[in-house]
């Protein structure tokens, strides 16, 4: 994929969702209970007239929130098919540990939480050398749905219909340079839309069409991971029992060797091939 067409995906995301982030919002101010617009509460404030709030709203969703909490359950592996209970519960338990160290039950809480205020809601998962610098540990969160934008010709609620998912992130030059050493000097030249900025201190003023983002020691800027789907074709040998897994003709002819297999049957099936780009104006890092 080329960087307009990741361009075009992110506009289409932006307009197609647009007015669902603005019910969003609104939505999330009537929770908090400062659905008054400014203009109305200084129209108001002119008349001498009062502005007021009775929250009806927050304790119907802080109840459904903890019934949530109280009523929550720890994820389990039932086995079926040709799986064992030996599996099954190796699985629950590496489950078990990815919950302990997420923090799972209250990210999960948190996300419930987006779904009933906004109508969607969003996990992510990610590897974390915080604590084990070797290994890491896989961290699952929730990240704010006004983050992640979809492709709006997506249908099904789990979004499996996708073309592409965007997630959006805030970040630093440094914190971006960081993570792709080797686009470093691409980044310090890139000069972005100010809407794609987020302004500290006196770094505004320093930005104008005619510098590059290299200014900007403080001020966070937009990344769009961008996830998406491309058709592609997976292969099964079947050998004995055994079933390998193969995306290449040559992934194919090393399991046959490296397995030594004599009486075999290769089945190919459509499938689809999940990526990642991670962008940055017009750049691909």
């Amino acid at each position: 994929m080329d960087i307009k067409t990741f361009q075009d995906w992110y506009k289409e995301a932006e307009q197609g969702n647009q007015k669902w982030r603005d019910n969003a919002v609104e939505n999330w101010k009537f929770y908090a209970g400062t659905q008054w617009d400014e203009s109305t509460i200084q129209a108001l404030k002119k008349e001498k007239r009062p502005y007021l709030t009775i929250n009806k709203i927050l304790p119907i969703i802080n109840f459904l929130s903890g019934y949530q909490i109280q009523n929550s359950y720890e994820i389990g592996i039932t086995p079926k098919k040709n799986t064992t209970q030996n599996e099954a519960l190796i699985l629950s338990e590496i489950i078990k540990s990815i919950t302990d160290v997420s923090g799972l039950q209250s990210q999960i809480s948190k996300f419930f939480l987006d779904g009933v205020i906004t109508g969607r809601g969003f996990l992510t998962g990610r590897v974390s050398y915080d604590y084990d610098v070797i290994r890491g540990d896989l961290i699952i969160e929730r990240i704010s749905p006004l983050n992640v934008l979809y492709d709006p010709a997506s249908e099904k609620n789990d979004l499996s219909d996708c073309e592409y998912v965007i997630k959006t992130v805030w970040m630093s030059a440094d914190e971006i340079k960081a993570l792709f050493p080797d686009k470093a000097s691409d980044i310090d030249n890139i000069h972005l839309h100010t809407q794609e900025i987020k302004f500290r201190g006196a770094e505004r003023s320093k930005y104008d069409d005619n510098t590059s983002v290299s200014v900007l020691q403080q001020s966070k800027l937009l990344v769009k991971e961008i996830w998406y789907l491309t058709p592609t074709t997976k292969y099964f040998i079947v050998s004995s029992g055994l079933i390998y897994t193969a995306y290449t003709q040559e992934d194919i002819t090393a399991i046959i060797q490296q397995n030594q297999l004599l009486n075999y049957q290769v089945i190919s099936r459509p499938s689809r091939q999940l990526n990642l780009a991670t962008v940055l104006g017009d750049l691909t890092l």
